[in-house]
């Protein structure tokens, strides 16, 4: 561990067995082109890589068994980049579907009607742009965190759960609660 500060590592980390987190992740394209994402599938696994060094501190692989650009009519994803999501939630299975739903669900689009990122916890998905203010994979990190029901640090911009920077540190509560 690279941490020693005792509120964010403990002895009682070592003991924990890891914990295996199965996660679809989905590129959003829109049919007409306008709004579709500029990620790639390398991006995105190499994104995730990075994710699993931050969140090594509490024992946890994020496993990505599903990597799909999905397209999405031109309404619902200029609703979805405008922030209103309401037509995609409606959407799904209906209009567009999402195949190999897993645990968590990652949608990475050009915008998201806000920066960085956005989780979604009631229905088990987050949201990250493809220009966020900080490192992309301090973003989907972070996401990850809310879905593991991880809210907010106010106080301490090192930690991962601070909004707007590229804090990583977990603490021991923290890892406990994930």
């Amino acid at each position: 561990m690279i941490f020693t500060n005792p509120e964010v590592y403990s002895e009682d980390i070592d003991q924990l067995s890891e914990l295996t987190v199965p996660i679809s992740v989905y590129i959003l394209d829109d049919q007409d082109g306008v709004y579709s994402s500029e990620r790639s599938k390398d991006e995105i696994v190499s994104i995730f890589e990075k994710v699993n060094k931050i969140w090594s501190q509490a024992a946890i692989e994020i496993n990505v068994r599903y990597i799909h650009r999905t397209e999405l009519p031109h309404e619902i994803m200029k609703a979805f980049i405008e922030g209103n999501y309401t037509p995609f939630l409606n959407g799904i299975n209906r209009k567009f579907n999402l195949q190999n739903h897993s645990i968590i669900n990652a949608f990475y689009s050009k915008r998201i009607g806000g920066p960085n990122g956005r989780a979604l916890t009631r229905y088990g998905f987050f949201l990250v742009t493809d220009t966020p203010f900080v490192h992309d994979q301090r973003v989907t990190s972070h996401e990850i965190g809310h879905l593991l029901g991880l809210g907010h640090e106010p106080y301490n911009r090192k930690r991962l759960m601070y909004s707007g920077t590229n804090g990583i540190q977990l603490t021991t509560k923290e890892i406990n609660t994930a």
